[in-house]
């Protein structure tokens, strides 16, 4: 998507001094700002001057003066995590299992392949990869990567990176040519391409593994996809992944004769 500009309108307090007396008069003044932002950018700060006038004390006399003023914008990137589901890498990017139902949480074994798929509807025209960010027992997220700690992307032996996603979890008009399917990639970036605008989704899967050297039994995951550093700014249905460090059971058959 290309760069786009956008006008808001903010108030902004206006002090000064008049002349070069001690008396400082503030005023308001709606102020039009316009910034331009790309749209993997969700909050940028900007700067802009903006020229006030007022008129003292109900005299014709106008004076202008000339300051900075320092604008936060938010970007709506259009993008809601709407469903997932957890997966085991044990097939196709259409024939592998599941691990338990759609919008359900589950528990996971360190140091195994498993895959999570995610939903991902539009409110506005995108087209751009989607990045994996974890969150360790609600600490702040974080990229997931190749190397990340806690959980990481790795290789699938039953698909190719960037194959495109089928329609497994939602049933509206769906983008097909996707490239949602990641694995084993440095920065765990999908290369998706996906078109979503408001009557259209698409889908995204990873496959990952938890690194048993930096969890313990029962600790949670929250796993969710955003462009960037910048949260879809829909919201999240997204899969907490709880660790599994209970010993296996041992079964062992005794023969009487």
């Amino acid at each position: 998507m290309a760069d786009e500009n956008r006008v808001g309108r903010v108030n902004v307090e206006v002090a000064y001094t008049q002349d070069a007396a001690t008396t400082v008069r503030t005023g308001r003044t709606n102020v039009e700002v316009a910034y331009t932002q790309n749209a993997a950018t969700t909050v940028r700060t900007g700067r802009t001057n903006v020229e006030v006038a007022y008129t003292e004390n109900s005299q014709p006399t106008a004076r202008v003066t000339q300051l900075s003023v320092e604008v936060l914008s938010t970007h709506v990137n259009g993008l809601t995590q709407t469903s997932f589901r957890g997966r085991n890498d044990d097939g196709s990017e259409s024939l592998a299992t599941w691990i338990a139902a759609a919008d359900t949480d589950w528990r996971q074994r360190p140091g195994r392949n498993f895959r999570v798929r995610m939903l991902i509807e539009g409110l506005e025209n995108f087209t751009n990869g989607v990045q994996l960010y974890r969150s360790l027992n609600g600490a702040p997220f974080t990229p997931v990567t190749n190397s990340s700690s806690v959980i990481k992307s790795v290789l699938s032996t039953n698909y190719t990176h960037a194959d495109d996603c089928t329609q497994q979890l939602g049933g509206g008009s769906f983008s097909a040519d996707n490239n949602g399917m990641v694995t084993n990639v440095d920065d765990g970036t999908s290369d998706a391409t996906f078109f979503v605008s408001s009557t259209d989704e698409s889908e995204a899967e990873w496959c990952l593994q938890i690194v048993e050297a930096d969890v313990n039994d029962s600790d949670h995951i929250e796993l969710r996809t955003q462009v960037e550093s910048n949260p879809f700014s829909g919201g999240y249905t997204s899969p907490t992944v709880r660790v599994d460090l209970t010993p296996p059971i041992l079964r062992r058959t005794l023969f009487i004769e």
